[in-house]
C-alpha cells in the first residue's frame, strides 16, 4: 500500500498514476492499494507513524480516507468500496509470479 498526500487543488488521476507506476516499477513492486490522506502523522523526530496504517489495512469500514485498488485488467486504480472489500473477504487474494492479483476461492 502507498499512502499519499495531494497538493492543494490537485485531484487523483487514477489512470495517469497507473501509467506512471507501470512505466517506472516492475509488476511485483507496484502498490496494490493507494490511500489518499490529508496529512501524515509523525513523531517528534519526524518519523512516520505507520502502525495505525498497518492496523487499518485496506478495510474501507475502518479507513475514512479514499482507497484505490490496482486493477491490472482495466489498467487503472479503482475506488475500493465496501462491496469490493467484502468480496476480498469471501475470496482468497493471491499474487501470481508476474505480480498480477488473482481471486481464488477459499
Amino acid at each position: 500500500m502507498a499512502a499519499v498526500i495531494l497538493s492543494d487543488e490537485q485531484t487523483f488521476e487514477s489512470r495517469g498514476v497507473f501509467k506512471h507506476v507501470e512505466n517506472l516499477l516492475p509488476s511485483y513492486a507496484r502498490p496494490r492499494f493507494i490511500r489518499i490522506q490529508t496529512s501524515v502523522e509523525v513523531t517528534g523526530t519526524f518519523k512516520l507513524l505507520k502502525g495505525k496504517l498497518v492496523e487499518e489495512g485496506f478495510n474501507p469500514n475502518q479507513v475514512t480516507d479514499p482507497l484505490y485498488f490496482l486493477d491490472e485488467k482495466d489498467k487503472n486504480y479503482v475506488p475500493l468500496t465496501s462491496a469490493l472489500s467484502s468480496l476480498f473477504k469471501k475470496w482468497h487474494l493471491a499474487v501470481s509470479n508476474s505480480g498480477v492479483l488473482r481471486l481464488l476461492s477459499v
